[in-house]
């Protein structure tokens, strides 16, 4: 960006989400996981730059934060178009992931080999009663590989 950073007029930082100022050269980034942000700078001639930076997000211990760090736990399929759906939030940082929920009793109600699938809260076609569903997703992030979680996800009516 050396050349074009002279008389620019013009930042459009990409994606805009986690950060303070998409349209300044220094934005603020505060993304829960590791992402890469691209920079596309025009200067007042019409010449354009672009460069990238990955913004890596260090967990207390020092270790990369997974994409599977911020799983939800609870979900409320009621059909209002918020948290219908238990699935990975930051699927599109993952390569490959094998996602199962099972019940109290451990038996399997939900499995999924697509990055985006979730959970709708039923288990061949019938609406599974409120409680306490245990999942485990097991996959691989394009930063860390292999990753892992496990834990508990409360289904709420």
């Amino acid at each position: 960006l050396q050349g074009v950073v002279n008389g620019t007029t013009q930042y459009v930082w990409s994606p805009a989400t986690y950060l303070s100022n998409p349209n300044i050269l220094n934005p603020v980034a505060s993304p829960p996981v590791n992402t890469v942000f691209y920079l596309t700078a025009t200067n007042n001639r019409g010449c354009t730059a672009k460069d990238s930076v990955m913004v890596t997000v260090i967990a207390p211990n020092g270790s990369p934060l997974s994409p599977l760090e911020l799983m939800p736990s609870a979900f409320t399929p009621n059909n209002d178009g918020r948290n219908d759906c238990f699935g990975i939030k930051y699927s599109a940082l993952m390569s490959e992931a094998d996602i199962n929920v099972f019940d109290r009793w451990g038996h399997l109600v939900f499995h999924s080999n697509n990055l985006r699938g979730c959970w709708d809260g039923t288990y061949k076609g019938v609406p599974q009663n409120p409680g306490v569903y245990i999942y485990m997703i097991r996959g691989k992030s394009l930063c860390l590989s292999p990753v892992f979680k496990k834990g508990t996800l409360m289904l709420i009516r």
